[in-house]
């Protein structure tokens, strides 16, 4: 598949206001950032570059059936959970190692409206 959208991605600042509200902030997940297409049910799943990753991600290819969509563009983050539910990159790092990619689980933080 064509890469067809570019993930959003944070911009560095040197000031945040915090109580400033034409802005809009975003946690920091450690994940891998990722574009994930739904075509007809089908799914993509595409890194910054446009690398496609979609078989190292078997639990996310139920995603449309989960959402009860046919087609969709998801600007999303890959992240691991510890069982502290809170993300963890020493996991996701983990996981890459894996031959079984399963064997770590996934969640997906999706970004947007």
């Amino acid at each position: 598949m064509q890469k067809l959208f570019a993930p959003m991605l944070a911009t560095l600042s040197k000031i945040a206001p915090l109580f400033d509200d034409n802005r809009l902030y975003e946690w920091k997940y450690n994940g891998q950032r990722a574009v994930v297409y739904i075509w007809h049910g089908l799914v993509t799943i595409l890194t910054r570059a446009g690398n496609d990753i979609t078989e190292r991600w078997p639990e996310l290819h139920g995603i449309a059936a989960q959402l009860e969509v046919d087609t969709a563009i998801l600007d999303c983050e890959l992240v691991m959970l510890g069982d502290d539910g809170l993300p963890s990159f020493k996991l996701l790092q983990q996981r890459s190692g894996k031959h079984k990619t399963h064997e770590i689980q996934a969640a997906l933080q999706e970004f947007g409206p």
